[in-house]
């Protein structure tokens, strides 16, 4: 039997690798555990979206080409929670610190 435990989903392009230390380093900083694999599917909301649905805590996020995207298991495969651009780096830590306080239900960071 496999075991699993609540932990954010996170799903990457291998292009993405790189970028995803930061996000798993934000969701540990706010004390909750993370689950990371690479993806095949070039969407990004529809990976988020399925990481969420695979997530006992029912949170995903997605770094697919250039977007990542954190999705709730709640919302409609459309609808996400926060959706930035690869663009700067140092916003990386912060997205993973407000999927971490999603989950806590606490405000987000800006």
């Amino acid at each position: 039997m496999e075991h699993r435990r609540p932990e954010i989903h996170v799903c990457y392009s291998r292009q993405n690798k790189e970028y995803v230390k930061d996000i798993l380093a934000g969701i540990e900083e706010e004390g909750l555990f993370s689950y990371s694999y690479e993806t095949k599917d070039c969407d990004a909301i529809t990976s988020a979206y399925e990481a969420s649905q695979s997530s006992l805590l029912g949170v995903g996020i997605s770094v697919v080409n250039s977007h990542i995207v954190l999705h709730a298991s709640n919302l409609k495969v459309g609808e996400t929670l926060l959706k930035i651009d690869i663009a700067d780096r140092s916003s990386f830590r912060v997205f993973g610190n407000n999927a971490a306080r999603y989950v806590k239900g606490m405000p987000f960071k800006l």
